[in-house]
């Protein structure tokens, strides 16, 4: 049974990574997520071979599987990084997680350089009682996975708190992921069976074909995944889920105030979605009738409104009090007002006045 489940675990693993490799120059971040399911199915296998003692014909893959199990982690988090902030690009912070395994693989290389012999007569010694350097190897790179995942569970929840989504999941989430960490650091038997890795590579598994179908789904669009055509075409947005995202635009503006920044722009709401600047263009023409600018300008103006009907601020200047409510441009600020109330800042200050 195990090792049916092995082998179902390994096919599925490679057959998904093809499909994220063959889509790397359409879906971002589709690359990582191949190199991660290369890689658990690459571990699962070597780890199949020390479990039916098949390694003792390999004996060149011995240990591979430290170096899979550290590096799954990191690639975890780059992958989960990358498709929520919609960029491929690198970071500096991403090389923290790969710390441990180049510390692994510096200490792994005198072994792989020595003879077919030495590494058989070790390999035979360790199916009989773990070395104590691989406990202790094992211990670092489960560790290090733990820790990628932990962090690419916080990346998600911390998308869905700005975009003020549920986050109840987040604590079943740590303590789910948490009990085989602690399991396998307590126990030599458990941690050495490789069973953390095994428990995160079927987690990738299961998350990769939820990558799928939201990929080919109106009911989350972008969530895993952005499209680097950002092509997201009128056909593409149900009317239930046009309105449902203009009311959370709406939600947005109207709590956060983000307008108030000169710099607000359609990709700042593009962020906060997770879904291309292509579709936010059709959520305000479409649902609200009018175009990004138009609506953001009239939010501004009405800030402008309640600061001149407010007395105390009645001696500030109109001009400051346009540029602290968005506005960069007197020209852009009198016209969206004029067009707004009926009347130039100037009347209306007046009017408010008598």
């Amino acid at each position: 049974m195990l090792e049916f489940v092995l082998n179902a675990a390994i096919t599925q693993g490679i057959l998904l990574s093809l499909y994220f490799f063959t889509n790397r120059n359409k879906y971002l971040g589709a690359i990582y997520q191949s190199i991660l399911l290369f890689l658990i199915s690459l571990g699962i296998w070597v780890g199949s071979l020390y479990h039916n003692h098949g390694i003792l014909d390999y004996p060149y893959l011995a240990r591979v599987g430290f170096i899979t199990l550290s590096l799954t982690g990191g690639i975890i988090f780059i992958s989960t990084r990358t498709i929520l902030e919609k960029s491929n690009r690198l970071k500096l912070k991403d090389g923290y997680f790969f710390i441990v395994p180049a510390f692994i693989i510096l200490y792994l290389i005198p072994f792989y350089f020595s003879s077919y012999e030495n590494k058989l007569n070790y390999l035979k010694e360790d199916l009989i009682e773990l070395h104590t350097d691989c406990y202790i190897i094992s211990i670092f790179a489960t560790i290090n996975n733990f820790i990628g995942v932990v962090f690419s569970i916080r990346l998600i929840r911390d998308l869905e708190s700005k975009r003020r989504a549920k986050t109840d999941y987040y604590y079943p989430a740590l303590v789910f992921i948490t009990i085989p960490f602690i399991f396998s650091l307590l126990d030599k038997n458990i941690l050495n069976s490789g069973f953390f890795g095994f428990f995160v590579s079927i987690l990738v598994i299961i998350r990769s074909y939820l990558m799928i179908y939201q990929l080919n789904s109106n009911d989350n669009p972008a969530f895993f995944f952005t499209i680097k055509e950002e092509k997201y075409g009128k056909a593409k947005i149900k009317e239930q889920t046009l309105a449902e995202l203009g009311e959370k635009i709406k939600e947005y503006l109207e709590k956060e105030k983000p307008y108030l920044e000169s710099e607000f722009n359609l990709k700042n709401i593009s962020d906060f979605l997770c879904i291309p600047p292509t579709a936010i263009s059709q959520i305000f023409s479409e649902y609200f009738k009018k175009s990004f600018y138009q609506m953001v300008n009239e939010y501004r103006i009405r800030e402008v409104i309640l600061a001149l009907n407010d007395k105390t601020r009645r001696n500030e200047n109109i001009l400051q009090i346009a540029f602290s409510s968005g506005f960069n441009a007197k020209s852009t600020f009198n016209e969206s007002f004029k067009k707004f109330t009926g009347k130039t800042p100037s009347e209306y200050k007046k009017v408010q006045s008598n």
